[in-house]
């Protein structure tokens, strides 16, 4: 990764120093029709926040359906979980599409599991494995209009 953070969606565009350790920042790629959301550092009470700004923005701009792939996020406490749950909720109630998670290394799949959420929150092994099922799914690549 180099030193410059970059996104493309809307109000979410961002360039500059790459941020500290400490930070969350997002990447958001283009996908036709679902929008992925990969995050980078922890997600907890201090960075649930942004994720909240970032999916409320990408729903703005049009997206039916999230992604949000956790590839690079070692640490989801019960915060970071309560955001994504509640994040799910909101695409579900604006577009009737669904949000699913990608790459949960194994702190945070422990965390699903513990806490009996990995039913609600659907899980695969890749942002490509999620983006395909949703491309798969009617109802996920439905436009709205």
């Amino acid at each position: 990764m180099g030193d410059t953070v970059t996104g493309v969606l809307g109000d979410c565009v961002c360039s500059g120093a790459a941020p500290s350790a400490a930070d969350l920042y997002i990447e958001v790629p283009e996908h036709r029709r679902v929008t992925a959301l990969r995050l980078h550092r922890k997600i907890n009470a201090y960075t649930r926040q942004m994720l909240s700004s970032r999916v409320e923005t990408a729903l703005r701009h049009g997206a039916r359906s999230l992604v949000v792939d956790l590839g690079h996020v070692p640490f989801l406490d019960a915060e970071g979980i309560g955001e994504l749950l509640r994040s799910q909720r909101l695409v579900h109630a604006t577009t009737g599409g669904t949000l699913l998670l990608a790459a949960v290394q194994k702190q945070g799949r422990k965390t699903l599991a513990v806490k009996g959420l990995d039913s609600l929150l659907a899980a695969f092994p890749t942002d490509a494995d999620a983006t395909a099922f949703l491309a798969s799914w009617p109802e996920a690549s439905r436009v709205r209009g």
